[in-house]
């Protein structure tokens, strides 16, 4: 993960969030990465850390509108002229 988010860091906007999302939350027994092992490498670097599942439908409403919210924000800061 960490090669990837200075990747994503490199080319990005500095300006942007950097949302890392966990997929397939609900195949327990075949995670590569555990839930805290996500939050702490979120936290320690600044990101947002969801989990998700579109199988059981898990946190997908919640990921989305999440999504929106802060696309919606950049966004109208963005063409307000303050950043």
């Amino acid at each position: 993960m960490s090669r990837w988010l200075e990747e994503a860091r490199q080319n990005g906007n500095p300006n942007m969030t950097i949302m890392l999302i966990g997929n397939k939350s609900d195949l327990e027994h075949r995670r590569a990465v555990s839930t805290k092992e996500g939050e702490m490498f979120a936290q320690e670097n600044g990101l947002v850390f969801l989990e998700t599942s579109a199988k059981s439908a898990a946190n997908v409403e919640t990921v989305s509108q999440t999504l929106t919210v802060y696309v919606s924000f950049f966004y109208a800061l963005f063409f307000s002229g303050i950043h």
